[in-house]
């Protein structure tokens, strides 16, 4: 059997003398020992000091140890802590109102130690083992939260993945429809990069990826969710934005790769890497599904590429596309 050999043993005993005998056979055994007199101290030293057993007399005045054991049970602090109960009662009634109460044994006074130490070492195995097992089920809950996260990051830019965003987006659509508050979204996507990937190596255009997804990260705020919605597409959801802002942010996002110029000889646009975003809203005047906001997006990044990239197009329900272009 496995326990911890420096165990702490809580000694519950309105009689003196029984207190200081318990005490001395136990920690002839190694153990440490802790005394009170009575169940009041007795509960107050459980919860302040937390020992691994407690050795709980019944009859004892002020109050008796069954409802000791029963407050101890409510206590989450003190719950998990095994009881038994060490009394002269041998009722049978007793017996049954001691385990209906929490307590995990009884042994009879007189007590006979070789007994009282095989069931103390019992019981500390057994809590030994159920520790282990709740210490391994916090590791297996925090591992399975890490995958979960994992599960919906990509890897290469450092940010969400599709599936991430296909939920967060209508997360934030119905909540912007019920509080009654206006979002953005972007949707960016990386000139020619085909090209580049060709002519450069999928390793360089990996690295165009990782520092594109630097850019974003930097440029957003931390209310911001930035995916990856597929190859070099890159999307962003915006709460509380309007396109107007959204023109800012996507302005701030080119000059900040304009200023990495990272050179893109096959580019028709200009000899570097640019990129072009298409920007839709929740016009709460006028209010269309999630996935309309999205093909908003992208008809409107569609109508960018179509007019020499480069640039953020903004749809608008009155003038259909309006055009913002940053030429370097």
């Amino acid at each position: 059997m496995e326990y911890n050999a420096e165990a702490t043993i809580l000694v519950v005993d309105d009689d003196k003398l029984n207190r200081v005998f318990l005490t001395k056979l136990l920690e002839k055994e190694g153990f440490k020992v802790i005394q009170a007199h009575d169940g009041y101290e007795g509960f107050k030293s459980a919860y302040d000091l937390k020992p691994d057993l407690m050795l709980l007399d019944i009859m004892m005045p002020k109050t008796d140890g069954i409802n000791v054991c029963k407050a101890l049970k409510r206590e989450p602090i003190t719950k998990d802590i095994p009881v038994i109960f060490v009394t002269a009662r041998v009722d049978k009634a007793d017996i049954v109102k001691g385990f209906q109460a929490g307590a995990v044994d009884f042994v009879t006074k007189p007590v006979f130690m070789p007994e009282l130490i095989a069931r103390v070492r019992a019981h500390l195995s057994l809590k030994f083992y159920a520790d282990q097992l709740l210490q391994k089920n916090e590791e297996l809950k925090k591992l399975n939260h890490l995958l979960k996260h994992l599960s919906r990051k990509d890897a290469l830019m450092a940010i969400w993945n599709r599936g991430a965003f296909d939920i967060e987006l209508e997360k934030i659509h119905n909540l912007s429809i019920r509080y009654g508050r206006v979002y953005s979204l972007i949707l960016a996507d990386i000139d020619y990069f085909k090209p580049y990937n060709d002519y450069y190596g999928h390793q360089a255009g990996d690295e165009v990826l990782k520092e594109v997804g630097k850019i974003f990260r930097s440029a957003c705020r931390a209310t911001d969710f930035i995916a990856r919605y597929g190859g070099e597409e890159i999307v962003v959801i915006l709460p509380e934005t309007n396109s107007e802002q959204a023109v800012i942010l996507g302005k701030r996002i080119m000059e900040l790769l304009n200023a990495k110029n990272i050179i893109h000889e096959k580019s028709p646009v200009i000899d570097k890497v640019t990129i072009t975003m298409g920007i839709s809203e929740l016009d709460l005047n006028n209010i269309v599904s999630y996935k309309d906001i999205v093909q908003r997006a992208d008809m409107s990044l569609y109508e960018g590429k179509n007019n020499g990239r480069n640039s953020i197009i903004v749809y608008n329900d009155k003038i259909p596309l309006k055009n913002h272009t940053i030429c370097y």
